[in-house]
Formats: structure tokens, sequence, C-alpha cells
């Protein structure tokens, strides 16, 4: 990323070169409805440069940018009768686990967390965390999320998804993880259009990530916090599992015309 960005600022104010910008409206060789698809699904701060070509550095310091606390908090309460989603992030000595509802098809597709799990120290282990995902909601009624490396990944005999399976969860990943930059551009653009909710009161270490993880200048994510990433990662593995194509629909008639941070339904 850094090089370029820097040869071009180096060139310019050496006066070789005029930095042109346009939108993606003024494109020819978009697909028709490409600008208006894009508005429909990026958060304000990536539209201003996907769409409307300013230079800018989205979310600044921050990875989940658009998380707002009117918009996105919500006392979502546990449905016996729902699907369970846990989540599930692996990691040696913390493992961390959040639990949502999936609500509605297509465009009214929706994600609600209503309670969390971390998992510390000698118990931070994936046995440890498939006894308490059982414990707390059984095994017929949940579906794991999980982070790709779960299929390798052992802190046993067997590896950490063959250790879900053992006690009788059903698990899904993917050959690997979403890449990061599409990955914050999607779960931004779903926290701004209020496809994301959390309650605060039981997933306070899910609230406690999307107010303070950070990304580095390569906009990776920053890992140096013990204690934040592991939950928002298994929000991210969700997303990516329940909203493939949310980057590359044809545009929702619905959204248009809705601002971004506004209540929608």
């Amino acid at each position: 990323y850094g090089w370029l960005e820097e040869w071009i600022d180096t060139r310019e104010k050496a006066g070789d070169i005029h930095i042109e910008t346009g939108t993606s409206f003024d494109n020819p060789f978009n697909a028709e409805g490409y600008a208006d698809d894009l508005l429909s699904n990026l958060d304000e701060d990536a539209a201003q440069i996907y769409v409307y070509g300013k230079p800018g550095r989205i979310g600044h310091d921050y990875f989940f940018y658009a998380y707002r606390p009117d918009i996105n908090d919500y006392p979502v309460e546990y449905d016996p009768g729902d699907l369970v989603h846990a989540t599930l992030d692996f990691n040696v000595g913390r493992m961390s686990c959040g639990f949502a509802h999936v609500w509605g098809q297509g465009d009214d597709k929706q994600i609600g967390y209503f309670d969390e799990c971390v998992l510390l120290g000698e118990r931070g282990n994936t046995e440890e965390m498939a006894e308490e995902i059982v414990t707390r909601y059984g095994r017929e009624n949940v579906l794991v999320t999980c982070d790709a490396s779960g299929k390798a990944r052992k802190t046993s005999g067997l590896s950490d998804v063959q250790t879900l399976e053992r006690h009788g969860l059903k698990v899904r990943y993917k050959r690997s993880n979403p890449r990061i930059r599409k990955s914050q551009l999607l779960v931004n653009g779903l926290l701004a259009r209020r496809k994301v909710f959390i309650n605060p009161a039981k997933c306070p270490v899910m609230k406690k990530d999307l107010n303070k993880v950070k990304q580095k200048d390569d906009f990776e994510i920053e890992k140096k916090v013990a204690d934040l990433t592991h939950m928002s990662d298994g929000l991210r593995y969700l997303c990516d599992h329940e909203f493939p194509n949310w980057l590359d629909r044809s545009t929702r008639e619905k959204y248009k015309e809705i601002k971004f941070g506004e209540r929608i339904g």
C-alpha cells in the first residue's frame, strides 16, 4: 500500500503530476447501476473513497469505525426456537465465542448477538469451550462458525474442528479467512445499514472490540492488546458466511434513499 501513496505524493509535490479525481457514476466502463450498488452497500466513509474518489483513510485509527451504540445496540434476547450461531475464534489460553441469531432472508437478513463467553488460562481451550457451548445451548440447535485455522490447528490429539464435532456440534468454516480489507468494508457496511445488533449488557466484550479495535498503517488489524479482536473476529467470520454477496448485489430500491446511520425498519 505505502509505496504507491509515497510515490504519488512525492511526484505531486514536485509538480511532475496532477491528480484528477472522478466518481464511479462518471466512469463509462462501469456496469449500469454499479455506483448505486456501491452506495447501497458501503458505509459513508468507504463510499467517499470508492464511489466519489475522494482521497482519505477509511476509519482513521479504528477498524469498526461505523459502529454506533444508538444504531447497533439493542436488547437482543435468546429465542429457544431459533438456531444459535456460535461464532468462535481459536486462541491458546483465551477462547472467545459469541452467540447470535440470524433473522430474515435476502435483503431482510439481520444478525443479533445475545450472549458471549470467554475462557481464560487452563480453561482456554477448544475442549472446554465445546463443553460450555453444549451446556448453554445444547447440540441440536447450534451451528458453530469458526476460524479457518481450526481445520488443522491442534490443541490436543484432534484438530479444533474435530474436537467440536466430537461433542456433537455442527461446524462450518471456509478454506481461508476473509481478506482484511474486504472484511472491514463488509462489516462496517452492515453496521451502518443496521444489519448487525448486539446486546450491550450481555455482550460487553464484543462491544469493547467494536469500540476499541484499531487498524495499523497497512490497514491490518492491530493485535497488540491481548483482550481485543478475538470476539469481533468471530463476528467477521459470521458476516462473511451470511452475507457472501453483500458488496456485489444489484441496487436495492428500499435502501437508495436511506441516509447513512438512519434507522431502517
